[in-house]
């Protein structure tokens, strides 16, 4: 005991010690919970943004093989159109000699 404190003067003071304590402690676990909060949001975050990658590496792959198909097809159309030609000219001779067969 302090110099002049009586029993109920120490007894406030405890009470009181004890009350600011149970404010504190109210206050320290609203804190935590906000902090938890903060902590769980950016976890989603981050998942979500992982999630994003994988989709846009994905995509990059797929787009990597379509132009690839894309390529294989240009060619078989080129190759169509080349034989369509070689084939239109063949025609166009071998109508032409037959005309001149036929004057």
């Amino acid at each position: 005991m302090e110099g002049n404190e009586t029993g109920n003067e120490v007894q406030s003071r405890s009470e009181n010690e004890a009350d600011d304590s149970q404010a504190l402690i109210k206050e320290l676990r609203s804190r935590n919970a906000e902090l938890q909060n903060k902590l769980d949001n950016a976890l989603s975050e981050v998942l979500v943004a992982e999630c994003v990658k994988e989709d846009l590496i994905e995509l990059d792959r797929q787009r990597g093989v379509l132009e690839d198909e894309k390529k294989t097809l240009e060619s078989f159309l080129n190759e169509a159109q080349d034989e369509v030609t070689s084939t239109r000219t063949r025609f166009e001779h071998e109508h032409a000699r037959i005309r001149a067969v036929n004057e």
